[in-house]
């Protein structure tokens, strides 16, 4: 299944960054899904850590503009997910509202 939720990584559309297995493709999925031209990093490592200023074992997600929209110390992906998707989910609520 891990397979089938791997998107194609030539695409200009999406930029991953860091070793992608299992349960972390879920995020992947997601994030590509919602908001394609964000990059995602899970256990970013030394160079990404760096560049953003967070801890090596953080995931983050960050905009087009090279911004962190959101950033956490997982105890597994599956929260990752939810809260990204929770985060998501009140993105649109308070768009709905303003508009």
């Amino acid at each position: 299944m891990t397979e089938e939720l791997l998107a194609d990584p030539s695409s200009p559309e999406v930029s991953y960054l860091g070793v992608w297995s299992g349960e972390a493709s879920r995020l992947k999925k997601l994030v590509s899904n919602v908001r394609p031209k964000y990059s995602i990093a899970l256990d970013s490592g030394a160079e990404t850590a760096k560049r953003y200023g967070v801890s090596e074992r953080e995931t983050v997600v960050v905009d087009p503009s090279g911004h962190i929209v959101w950033r956490g110390l997982p105890s597994n992906v599956k929260q990752i997910v939810e809260s990204f998707q929770g985060d998501l989910a009140a993105a649109r609520q308070l768009h709905a509202k303003a508009a």
